[in-house]
């Protein structure tokens, strides 16, 4: 039941940490979304963006977060792969 809940912990872990990344990347801005104090349209978000916002890409403080977990998801994984064979009696 132990390795089970390691196996699922570091599954989560990589779950979270994947989908963290979703608003990990990007503007520090939304393009045609709400933002406070109020809502702004298409029109204002391209004034701020441009038609090219790279320039404007880089990773946003969530992906301090995410990128961890992710890296402690994979480590766990890996970890119990590699004694995984132990408990099968070998081939």
């Amino acid at each position: 039941m132990g390795r089970t809940l390691v196996w699922i912990f570091g599954g989560l872990c990589c779950a979270i940490g994947i989908i963290g990344l979703f608003s990990s990347f990007g503007p520090d801005y939304t393009v045609g979304t709400c933002m406070a104090p109020s809502c702004a349209g298409i029109n204002t978000a391209l004034d701020k963006a441009g038609w090219d916002a790279i320039g404007d890409f880089n990773l946003k403080s969530s992906a301090s977060i995410s990128l961890p977990l992710i890296l402690l998801g994979l480590i766990t994984l890996a970890g119990l792969n590699a004694s995984a064979w132990k408990s099968t009696g070998g081939y």
